[in-house]
């Protein structure tokens, strides 16, 4: 365009902004209060309570009953099945999810990552945004980015974890690389996989620097925006492994890392460096690889050639280290559980830019001796479109919230931009409570199950219905447990909710409780918490 014109725009942040801003609010608002009469006063109270009495007044019976709607009977017993094949491609074990993709190949190779030392977590949460985004032997990063968008549909380094289905203790950590390319572009997908895991330079000191600026800034964006899930992934990290993993990663236990990295890049270069490189030796040499496959039966001749190159340079890779042991097919299918983490449960805020807060409290019912059941999915429906619904958003003003369990016991309630913090603690401690006296008829109960089975029951495309197979078969879920859990939302009674309240009871009973909010509010709320910290 030869565009002479430029701008330079420079956002300088403030400290104690937010509190300025709402205290010129409420001066504002004092000096409107005072030029308003006594009747104009009395006026804007009464549209308040009626207001509040509208949030508060349920549909009639009447109004709710036109509205069309299914019935039990009518929604499908059957489960969708799930599709994993162990077979043998290019001398490696292959676990093969058969589904029609027309034409597309979804390959993903999955490394042990269980030898990631605990402490090192937040670094291979930086190593896996690093592959990729680094050159290599035979390409810049430029290059590298441009050959794999041009041939294939993306090319993927990320961190798989997978939670044991029935203890939250325990878990499998990979480092993966997923692929979506056409079938004629696999050998060439592997190649660039090759390029990737064995020479990607981690040397370019200038280059890893403004990758760990670009980390840091969005991270630092994502954890406030994220509030909700930021708050929920930190409570539940001091219970449970699987968050523990996924804070060190990617959330505030990550952002502190990159914070330190930052301000002390020169210091810290020499080891980081080191670091990186050992954590891909650790990967390579671990001796346990499975590649999944999402793709239909007579394309997996395709991947010969792409897994019999993998072998080979995994077997010259660990030959040249000398140290490591083990082959690519060893025995592959079975990664090994990651070593016990130390988990340590807070009750914390972090003040966060905004006047909102986001709310987590959760907990583990296991620990209590409880079982799992499929009448939690209809919870999680009440909850977020009834109780939690009501007293969080309707009547509280919060934007939304959220409540949801899982088979290892992992539970956790969440506020949403919520101008609430102590008041919203208060409605998630009293779910018993109302879990108690719940009482509907029968018109709601199947309005719950129904509601419950669409979300269980959304479709899904080829590469999520791989993902969906593999993910259980890594984590030990099986047919007949999804099964009998579809059989339990369908069948599930009044009864079978208020049996849960002593087992919501047992949760907040741990008092395990995260908030991401606005410093003034966590300050006069600080009774709530062991520590706030600035984010």
């Amino acid at each position: 365009l030869e565009n002479p014109h430029a701008s330079l725009v420079i956002l300088a942040p403030q400290a104690g902004l937010t509190s300025r801003s709402e205290a010129k609010l409420r001066d504002k608002l004092q000096t409107m209060k005072e030029k308003m009469t006594q009747e104009q006063l009395q006026e804007l109270v009464e549209k308040t309570r009626r207001l509040r009495r509208f949030q508060e007044t349920p549909s009639t019976k009447e109004e709710l009953e036109a509205i069309p709607m299914l019935s039990r009977s009518d929604l499908k017993k059957e489960i969708r099945p799930l599709r994993n094949e162990m077979v043998t491609a290019g001398g490696m074990q292959v676990l093969l999810h058969e589904y029609e993709t027309n034409g597309i190949a979804y390959p993903e190779l999955l490394l042990d990552a269980s030898g990631i030392r605990e402490e090192d977590l937040p670094y291979f949460g930086l190593l896996r945004r690093l592959l990729g985004l680094v050159g290599t032997q035979n390409y810049t990063y430029t290059e590298l980015a441009n050959e794999i968008n041009i041939h294939t549909g993306g090319i993927m380094p990320g961190i798989s974890v997978f939670p044991d289905a029935l203890d939250n203790q325990k878990l499998k950590l990979a480092l993966g690389v997923q692929v979506r390319t056409l079938f004629d572009k696999i050998d060439f997908s592997f190649g660039m996989i090759r390029e990737i895991l064995f020479t990607s330079d981690f040397s370019d000191k200038k280059r890893i620097l403004e990758l760990i600026h670009m980390f840091k800034s969005r991270t630092q964006a994502k954890l406030p925006s994220s509030g909700s899930a930021t708050a929920a992934c930190r409570c539940m990290a001091g219970f449970s492994a699987l968050h523990a993993v996924n804070d060190a990663i990617g959330g505030i236990r990550f952002y502190r890392m990159l914070e330190d990295l930052e301000e002390n890049f020169d210091a810290r270069w020499p080891q980081l460096t080191a670091r990186l490189q050992e954590m891909m030796d650790t990967v390579l040499c671990s001796g346990k690889v499975l590649i999944s496959y999402t793709g239909n039966r007579d394309s997996l001749s395709r991947l010969e050639a792409g897994l019999s190159g993998l072998r080979t340079q995994l077997e010259q890779y660990r030959a040249q280290k000398g140290i490591c042991t083990g082959d690519a097919s060893d025995d592959a299918m079975q990664l090994p559980w990651y070593p016990a983490m130390d988990l340590t449960p807070v009750r914390e805020g972090f003040a966060s830019p905004g006047k909102v807060q986001y709310v987590a409290r959760g907990g583990n019912f296991r620990e209590a001796g409880f079982e799992y059941t499929g009448a939690f999915r209809v919870l999680r429906t009440i909850m977020s479109y009834e109780y939690l619904w009501n007293q969080v958003r309707v009547v509280g003003g919060a934007y939304g919230c959220s409540g949801s369990a899982n088979r290892s016991g992992d539970t956790i309630f969440t506020s949403y931009r919520d101008p609430h913090l102590r008041r919203t603690n208060g409605v998630f401690e009293g779910i018993p409570a109302y879990l108690r006296s719940f009482t509907v008829d029968d018109r709601d109960m199947d309005k719950y199950v129904i509601g419950t089975v669409s979300d269980m029951d959304t479709p899904l495309n080829p590469a999520a219905l791989g993902s969906r197979s593999l993910h259980a078969w890594m984590c030990g879920l099986t047919e007949a447990q999804i099964l009998r859990e579809r059989e339990e939302v369908l069948g599930a009674t009044q009864e079978d909710i208020r049996d849960l309240a002593p087992l919501m009871e047992a949760v907040l009973s741990q008092e395990r409780l995260c908030v991401v909010g606005s410093e003034g509010k966590l300050k006069e709320e600080a009774d709530l918490f062991e520590k706030i910290e600035t984010l």
